[in-house]
């Protein structure tokens, strides 16, 4: 992020019978605003029968403000003020949701880099909102299309599950290595599992 772009994340809930045609509209509405640079979302997480997405923009900074209030006014027209915020803060429930940070993927992987992943972002977002508008986006049809992607890429997505603990990652099979990115260990007690900290 420099001084000349800003960036504002949207994070909202809904429930997922209307969750195709809630993102389609939203999205539609954000990438028509002047001032929008990028934009792309993400589905994070799915509680009982509520889909949570996040959206990030990319706008001028001079119309931050503005663009931030027709964000509000739309989720506002969409939601309930309790199914949505804009840069939520560490107080806010839908904070955890945000899933990194510009800064930090900067920081780690460099500005360059990073324009090629906001890019990829904002291409696969603009995708999916035309597989959804062509009514291609059954569960089938989304899982076929997760295979051949991660095929593309050279990963596949592993799950490892024993009595002593979890493990979640990626097989490269460019580099015939595995990325763990997540890991739990239980201890047995009273029958069941407790999950503690790797």
């Amino acid at each position: 992020m420099d001084n000349l772009n800003h960036w504002l994340v949207a994070i909202f809930k809904c429930k997922s019978s209307v969750a195709e045609k809630t993102i389609v509209e939203f999205y539609s509405f954000v990438d028509a605003l002047e001032g929008v640079r990028s934009l792309h979302f993400l589905i994070r997480d799915r509680i009982e029968d509520e889909v949570i997405f996040s959206f990030r923009v990319l706008v001028e900074h001079k119309l931050k403000d503005v663009i931030k209030s027709k964000l509000v006014y739309k989720l506002g027209t969409l939601l309930t003020p309790d199914k949505f915020a804009i840069n939520p803060t560490t107080e806010s429930i839908l904070a955890k949701y945000l899933a990194w940070s510009p800064e930090k993927r900067i920081s780690d992987f460099g500005q360059n880099k990073f324009s090629k992943f906001i890019d990829f972002l904002k291409d696969m977002s603009a995708i999916i909102v035309g597989l959804i508008e062509q009514d291609y986006f059954a569960s089938s049809e989304r899982i076929e299309l997760s295979h051949v992607t991660s095929w593309m890429l050279g990963c596949t997505e592993y799950g490892l599950l024993s009595e002593s603990g979890m493990e979640v990652g990626y097989y490269d099979r460019l580099k015939n290595k595995y990325c763990r990115y997540l890991s739990e260990k239980f201890t047995k007690k009273c029958d069941s599992y407790k999950v503690l900290p790797s």
